[in-house]
């Protein structure tokens, strides 16, 4: 079985209602498509991540205690400024957005966040589900952190604890 995500359908130049109006006559397809790869992404990334996260010693292992730190990362990862900055200014500039412009390696993130924003009521309760922190992580959480793991390796490491960057 293959299973993979791609960027999102306004990649494609479809409108959010476009793909309301697609996903309405082929719902079947889309709910088999979900049903079928969120067990398979919850099971293999999200559940491995929220154990560890919940588990105080294992999580001072490997990320950093400082929340500060945390909320740094993951907010350089989602800014776009430094991209036009760059093109404004003869300063070096680090590129960050990298959850923007590389979309497809942030799927349970993006989705996360695409239904506080764009799916009505229903959109918003389950963004409060998935963002309900139980024992000290929430699902948002796991996937934010799983999703920006890979990035340590390109100098996002304000995830990692001391021991691990050293």
């Amino acid at each position: 079985m293959t299973s993979w995500f791609s960027e999102p359908a306004t990649a494609h130049g479809y409108e959010i209602e476009d793909l309301k109006r697609i996903a309405e006559h082929n719902i079947s397809d889309v709910y088999s498509a979900f049903s079928t790869s969120y067990p398979l992404y919850y099971s293999n990334f999200i559940s491995p991540t929220l154990r560890f996260l919940r588990n105080p010693s294992l999580r001072r292992q490997l990320f950093s205690t400082n929340i500060t730190d945390h909320n740094e990362a993951f907010e350089r990862l989602s800014d776009i400024s430094s991209f036009f900055e760059e093109h404004n200014s003869d300063e070096e500039v680090v590129i960050s957005g990298d959850r923007v412009f590389n979309s497809d390696a942030f799927p349970f993130w993006n989705f996360i966040d695409t239904l506080s924003s764009k799916a009505g009521q229903l959109g918003k309760y389950w963004f409060n589900e998935f963002s309900k922190t139980t024992n000290g992580a929430s699902i948002l959480d796991a996937s934010k952190f799983r999703e920006s793991l890979s990035e340590t390796l390109y100098g996002y490491d304000g995830l990692l604890s001391d021991k691990i960057k050293t």
